[in-house]
């Protein structure tokens, strides 16, 4: 029996010792990672840490919070002050240059329609127009300074410029012109235009004369040689120079018809110098000719020499053959063809060449020299006729009204200019002045900045200030440097800089602010 019970209870002491060891186990697995195994240990642990932490100075950290807090007061007061003064740059701003243009465009067109409204009867029907084309083209250039304008591109105010400059010739011409006419009345001038319509008249007829003889030229060259056509000309050029353009520089002289003159001249030596030009021009179609014929005759000659040598030797080898004895008959071998011979008929001389084109200049010269002319002859009468009561009249009333124009049109240029020599009332030296005073005061801050603590649990704040000052106060040198009238997008730079000191800012202060809760010194 007694062994019985030893053998169940073994087994029994064996499952019970797995149990515990089971439960030491689960015990051991839900204590923390980490965790003292005792209160001994815990306590030791906890004085490591301690003594590891870094010590501050209270009373350094307070005096760095409230310096921090004053610079960002001043930084903040520096931004109110910038802005408030870039307010006052309105003048500057690119809005008030575009304005400027739009009114200047709209100014001038008042100016455009004066011109239009000007007064052109009789002896001044024809003023007006050049005063009209003179304000139309200085009105488009305005208007495409006012749709394109960008800031720092001179080009549209250049072509204002350069129409301005052509409206001013007009002017000038038409003024000149209106003199001419105002002085029409005198009796004296009236003495100097019959002396010297009589003076041009054998001129003229000679003129007239000159043109019969071209106009009978230009029909009958198509049926001409060039050799036929020079001889045609070269009596003409002679005669136009010698009746026509040397009796013109030896006319009589007066300031009533000074510009008559001048310009019967001009047209009479443009038109010299044009059939002098035609003239040419067939001379070297003759040269040409004749080398062509040169190099002709050659050939034909060579092959002269060719059929005459050929005609000896055929001679000499017939007389060559009748002294020998007659060869037995024998068959004939049939020879290859043979080219005939060239005939020595002369060709007949080809037809002339179709050479209008070569006239089409001298044409236009003539048409453009017969408006002078015209215009001449009518002056000329108006001088030796004197002026209507009608005439005077246009005159007067074209006169005031001119001159009202001109006035008109000074006082605009005189505002435009001076809008453009001061760019619109925007003081360049005095805002660039400005912008440095504020770079000096920027850099008053900046040096503030610098003279934070540096110690080692103050750098995360103070690094952080230091930094926002460098990116500001290098985006103000920048603008100090590049700043120009209505060049708006110069700030965005330093908007974009200013951004990112502030976000830098308030990272510092929120470092300096969580090390003060730590330490109990919330504020």
């Amino acid at each position: 029996m007694k062994t019985k019970l030893v053998h169940y209870l073994y087994p029994g002491l064996a499952a019970i010792l797995i149990l515990l060891l089971a439960a030491t186990a689960a015990c051991t697995a839900e204590q923390p990672d980490g965790a003292p195994s005792d209160p001994t240990d815990a306590a030791t642990d906890a004085g490591a840490r301690t003594s590891s932490a870094p010590l501050i100075d209270r009373e350094l950290v307070a005096e760095f919070a409230d310096a921090q807090t004053a610079i960002n007061a001043d930084w903040d007061q520096f931004h109110v002050d910038f802005d408030g003064w870039r307010a006052t740059l309105s003048a500057c701003d690119r809005t008030a240059a575009l304005a400027a243009f739009r009114n200047f465009a709209g100014d001038f067109g008042d100016i455009s329609e004066q011109a239009k409204s000007l007064p052109g009867t009789g002896l001044t029907r024809e003023l007006p127009y050049k005063v009209v084309d003179a304000a139309l083209f200085e009105e488009d250039a305005l208007v495409k300074l006012r749709d394109n304008w960008q800031p720092g591109n001179t080009e549209l105010q250049a072509a204002v410029k350069q129409e301005r400059d052509n409206a001013s010739r007009l002017l000038r011409e038409t003024a000149d012109r209106l003199d001419e006419l105002e002085e029409l009345d005198k009796p004296e001038e009236r003495e100097a235009a019959t002396e010297f319509s009589e003076a041009l008249a054998p001129i003229n007829d000679h003129w007239d004369a000159f043109y019969d003889d071209y106009d009978a030229l230009l029909e009958e060259q198509a049926d001409l040689y060039p050799e036929e056509v020079i001889a045609r000309l070269e009596p003409m050029v002679d005669a136009f120079d010698g009746n026509v353009v040397k009796p013109m520089e030896d006319l009589p002289s007066d300031k009533a018809t000074e510009a008559i003159a001048e310009s019967l001249l001009e047209a009479a030596e443009a038109e010299l110098d044009e059939v002098n030009k035609l003239l040419d021009s067939f001379r070297e179609l003759s040269d040409a000719s004749k080398e062509l014929e040169k190099v002709m005759d050659e050939v034909s000659q060579a092959v002269t020499d060719a059929q005459e040598k050929a005609a000896e030797a055929e001679a000499e080898q017939s007389a060559g053959q009748q002294e020998q004895p007659t060869p037995p008959k024998a068959t004939p071998t049939p020879m290859p063809d043979q080219p005939e011979p060239p005939t020595t008929d002369e060709p007949e001389a080809p037809p002339p060449d179709d050479n209008s084109d070569l006239f089409t200049a001298m044409d236009e010269q003539i048409e453009l020299t017969r408006e002078v002319r015209k215009t001449a002859e009518q002056d000329l009468e108006n001088l030796i006729e004197g002026v209507s009561e009608e005439d005077l009249a246009a005159l007067d009333d074209f006169s005031a009204a001119f001159n009202a124009l001109q006035q008109d049109w000074d006082d605009f240029h005189e505002d435009y200019d001076g809008w453009v020599r001061v760019e619109g009332d925007c003081d360049r030296a005095a805002a660039i002045a400005e912008l440095n005073d504020f770079n000096r005061q920027f850099s008053v801050l900046s040096s503030r900045v610098r003279d934070l603590s540096q110690a080692s649990y103050l750098r995360p704040s103070s690094d952080l200030m230091v930094e926002a000052t460098a990116r500001e106060g290098a985006a103000l040198r920048s603008l100090a440097g590049a700043w120009a009238p209505y060049e708006n997008d110069v700030y965005r730079g330093l908007a974009d800089e200013r951004a990112n000191a502030a976000n830098l800012r308030r990272l510092a202060d929120r470092r300096i602010q969580e090390m003060l809760e730590r330490n109990g010194m919330g504020q």
